[in-house]
């Protein structure tokens, strides 16, 4: 779909042809409005200079505010380079956030694709949330306003353009994947971070070219692998070289950020990972992963019949040969390695701690080792263990083997992790029956009582409001009774919402005297009568556990400041 020329918004406002709306000033003017201006760009718009540029947008949006006066002020929402078929987007959800806060009432958008491309999503926020929260919304080239008089003739073709906007995005969808395509079977290198050994070409787009520093290293290791050594004696030979692994190479060249990096040490499996490689020939393997473009999805591993091979397309570093010939011997060292040890068959360990785990000797990772006991035997075991990745890739001479088995770290953490909950869950209880006093239950009981007539008055008028009507086509009430009647009804209504606001405020207030407050305090609540400890737990409950020499643990929360709160208002009380 061809884009429109550089829009000119002064012309846009002004031209009577156009479908911009101008708020009619003789019709509720007491009401004025905070404004929310939304602006939005997909990634594959981002730079360009037409009318769908986040500064066109911005100028027109402000130009229409100043245009009408009863938009009292407004704040600028800009999500530049986010997709539109999905609504997890920051500006976006900071926007909505201060919605809910009350602290807007009013959205103004270019048009409404820059609000989403997903039209059943788009259709909630124009048909449910927005008028959920009162929220004017209004779309400036569609000619749209919410509380317009035609506002629901406009309501018949919002849900068509969105259906509209959405297929737009499927489109741009499936061009921005077959450009892709087309740059890979070119033999384009697309990804971010280049395979060791190589770096990017300065003077051409996609082409990798061979890294004098480090490409000696490869050789290197595909030399050593050949001789006979292990994985884990290759990792061992290069960490006391003190020659830096990828990450911490890449990290040292300042193409990467991340602290954690800093430290890194080679270990078998990013040997193994090098071996592997086939780009280490001078070819490119294309198709290896795949997204589906349309909402942003993460990339997947795909299936080998998915890839494919564009041969020569940038120097190699290993002869295609020496690569056939590790490949022969990998496949050869395996079938050796089952035969001495046993296979694993369909054994395959849940690894509940990867990335929590840490060694008390050298503070490197853990990972989860399979073994097999009595191999061949009536009595064979299969079991895994937990051991540092130190000691296990020769890496620290000072590391000792520190290890634990599985089932001893999973049985550990679980109990561990319960007691904790159910300590944070007692501790609250008790403080909160504390709290709990006559006069504070009276009061609390009041206020909700309050709150409940409220909203049975406000539901009675709500109903006396719509029979008035009814009253009105039947000619018992004449048109200014019919108007003074349902005007009073709508005050009434307003007043006592005005009134049920204040008074959730003040339950709110009296709550906090009774349990812990928070996001994280109500995921304890929804998981203290797990029985087992699951992956979901470890993420969200637990920051990191330690292992020590004697098959000692610590364990640190992820809760621990709301634990630590509930002890807090424990000595308060004088427990």
């Amino acid at each position: 779909m061809a884009r429109k020329p550089r829009l000119n918004t002064a012309a846009v406002l002004s031209n009577k042809h156009e479908s911009v709306l101008l708020w009619d000033k003789q019709k509720d003017k007491e009401k004025v409005y905070k404004a929310a201006l939304y602006a939005r760009l997909s990634a594959e718009d981002s730079g360009k200079a037409d009318s769908e540029s986040i500064e066109n947008q911005i100028s027109l949006l402000e130009l229409f505010v100043k245009e009408n006066m009863e938009i009292s002020s407004y704040e600028l929402f800009v999500d530049n380079g986010k997709s539109g078929v999905t609504f997890n987007r920051p500006a976006f959800n900071e926007m909505i956030d201060k919605i809910k806060q009350g602290e807007l009432n009013c959205v103004i958008v270019k048009d409404l694709s820059r609000l989403g491309r997903n039209y059943l999503e788009a259709g909630n926020y124009l048909e449910q949330v927005f008028p959920f929260y009162k929220v004017r919304f209004i779309s400036v080239l569609d000619g749209y306003d919410s509380i317009h008089p035609d506002a629901s003739d406009e309501g018949m073709v919002i849900p068509l353009k969105n259906l509209i906007n959405a297929s737009y995005s499927k489109d741009i969808s499936k061009k921005a994947v077959s450009a892709i395509r087309i740059r890979m079977k070119q033999g384009a290198y697309r990804h971010r971070y280049v395979p060791y050994g190589y770096k990017k070409d300065l003077e051409t787009k996609g082409h990798l070219i061979i890294d004098p520093d480090v490409a000696c290293n490869v050789k290197d290791i595909f030399k050593w692998y050949r001789q006979g050594k292990s994985l884990g004696s290759i990792a061992g030979q290069l960490n006391k070289k003190e020659i830096p692994c990828p990450a911490r190479y890449q990290y040292e060249k300042g193409e990467i950020k991340e602290e954690r990096h800093k430290n890194s040490v080679w270990t078998g499996i990013i040997i193994k990972r090098i071996l592997e490689n086939r780009v280490y020939t001078g070819d490119m393997v294309c198709g290896k992963t795949y997204s589906l473009a349309e909402g942003g999805n993460k990339e997947q591993k795909a299936d080998e019949s998915r890839c494919f091979v564009i041969n020569n397309t940038h120097d190699a570093i290993i002869s295609r040969e020496e690569f056939s010939e590790v490949e022969k011997l990998r496949e050869e060292n395996h079938i050796k390695w089952e035969k001495s040890n046993g296979s694993y068959g369909c054994y395959k360990p849940e690894n509940l701690f990867k990335g929590k785990l840490r060694c008390g000797k050298c503070g490197m990772a853990m990972k989860l080792v399979k073994r097999i006991k009595n191999k061949g035997k009536a009595n064979e075991r299969r079991y895994a263990v937990y051991q540092c990745c130190g000691y296990k890739n020769k890496s620290q001479k000072e590391c000792s083997k520190v290890s634990i088995y599985k089932n001893e770290l999973d049985n550990a953490t679980s109990g561990a992790l319960q007691l904790q909950l159910k300590t944070f869950i007692n501790t609250e209880k008790i403080i909160s029956d504390i709290n709990r006093t006559s006069a504070a239950k009276s009061q609390y009981n009041n206020v909700y009582l309050q709150i409940q007539s409220k909203k049975g008055k406000i539901t009675k008028l709500e109903n006396m409001k719509e029979g008035l009507y009814e009253d009105f086509k039947k000619g018992i009430l004449d048109g200014s009774e019919y108007l003074d009647i349902r005007r009073r009804y709508a005050t009434e209504s307003e007043e006592l919402k005005k009134e049920l606001v204040q008074l959730e405020v003040v339950k709110k207030s009296l709550e906090k005297d009774f349990k812990t407050e928070g996001d994280m305090a109500d995921l304890i609540r929804s998981m203290a009568d797990v029985d087992k400890i699951t992956r979901d737990m470890v993420v969200k409950l637990i920051e990191s556990i330690t292992v020590y020499e004697g098959k000692r643990i610590s364990i640190q929360y992820t809760f621990e400041d709301e634990l630590k709160n509930c002890m807090v208002s424990w000595k308060k009380e004088g427990i």
